[in-house]
């Protein structure tokens, strides 16, 4: 073929993703609209940028369509002028004059709540901006999710002098009842609470556990403490946003169209690695049992780690966590198994194997009991 006829061939339709940031969460969503567009084989394609497209990029990348994270007002200006159909992406956003895929924040302060309960926390805070949707979101459901217990509120103002908020947030610090659970409504938020704590000398997470969310993982190496956070899945959000803007073709969107997806989970490290319990006997149990569940260690063998018999152990374990030993062995597997099927190449046998399951079918029928997914289901998204 020549390559003057090149300029002649129909050109392939594309979604343009117009996010202003390089988070991980953007880079996820991006991520998950540009599997969505290769599983189209030749009739989609994905264009990203930081900067809204005019005219000329809409003709020459033959654009269909927009799925957008945040916008300024100029923003919203440019992307009304394009007369594109679009997604939002952005809790941000709401309300919006364009259907939406966003996280489910409810659903996010409620996994939360289960998080710091499943460490017998008892005491409550929340961290968050109120002029943002969806902190205001996780705060509810973190608040119902811990109900009856009472969650103390502090709320940032982002327009304020930086030392006056400081001054605020170790006031609101020093006046919780520990040890306090507290949840921030993203990761910068949770790490600026981990670094007011240590400079205030509140030992973390022994006195102050902290969940942040967005699972931005170089926030987390950035904090003085390494952040535990819940994980929103902004793979599928971008995967169903663009599957959204492609069915727009054919039906058109509405603006009450919105979309919920659930988080995937915490990814837990150390900030919130404390069991709220007196009983130390207990307490080593369940740090014996994150170290070794994987590598296969039963019953018997953490009752003689832990220097008691067996069935003390049980019992006083039932009574403070409420669930068996068994029980919490295979939660610590499957949390494995989850972290291994996101961020590794591992087949799903391999990675069965790797978490103390020696038969793959019987993991696949725990893992789907616990997630309601098959492990190949769960890694695809």
């Amino acid at each position: 073929m020549k390559y003057s006829n090149l300029a002649r061939m129909p050109k392939i339709p594309s979604i343009y993703v117009f996010a202003s940031d390089n988070s991980m969460h953007v880079q996820r969503l991006v991520q998950g609209a540009a599997r969505f567009t290769r599983n189209q084989s030749r009739i989609l394609r994905l264009r990203w940028g930081q900067s809204m497209i005019g005219t000329e990029s809409i003709e020459r990348d033959a654009i269909i369509g927009i799925i957008y994270f945040a916008l300024t007002e100029g923003d919203r200006d440019l992307l009304h002028g394009t007369g594109l159909p679009a997604v939002n992406v952005s809790s941000r956003n709401m309300p919006t004059v364009h259907p939406s895929v966003i996280s489910d924040d409810l659903a996010v302060g409620k996994l939360a709540a289960a998080h710091f309960k499943d460490n017998l926390f008892q005491n409550f805070a929340f961290v968050g901006v109120k002029s943002h949707p969806y902190s205001l979101e996780r705060a509810a459901g973190f608040k119902a999710g811990v109900f009856p217990s009472v969650c103390t509120e502090f709320w940032l103002d982002e327009y304020s002098d930086a030392n006056k908020v400081s001054a605020s947030l170790s006031d609101f610090l020093t006046s919780l009842e520990y040890p306090c659970a507290i949840l921030a409504s993203n990761d910068i938020f949770a790490r600026r609470v981990c670094e007011r704590a240590i400079d205030l000398n509140l030992a973390v997470p022994q006195q102050i556990a902290i969940l942040g969310v967005d699972a931005e993982h170089m926030v987390s190496l950035s904090s003085p403490v390494q952040l535990s956070s819940i994980d929103i899945d902004s793979y599928s959000i971008g995967f169903k946003a663009a599957e959204l803007l492609l069915n727009s073709i054919h039906s058109p969107l509405t603006q009450s169209q919105t979309l919920r997806i659930a988080p995937k989970g915490v990814v837990t490290a150390t900030s919130t690695d404390h069991l709220a319990t007196s009983d130390h006997t207990v307490a080593l149990a369940v740090t014996l049992i994150r170290e070794y569940a994987c590598s296969g260690i039963s019953v018997d063998e953490l009752a003689i780690k832990t220097g008691i018999g067996r069935r003390v152990l049980e019992r006083r374990f039932r009574q403070t966590l409420g669930k068996g030993i068994d029980e919490q062995i295979r939660k610590v597997r499957i949390e494995r198994a989850m972290e291994l099927l996101d961020r590794s190449d591992l087949t799903v046998s391999e990675i069965g194997d790797k978490c103390g399951f020696k038969d793959v079918f019987y993991f696949s029928k725990m893992f789907k009991k616990a997630t309601g997914k098959s492990p190949r289901s769960f890694r695809e998204g």
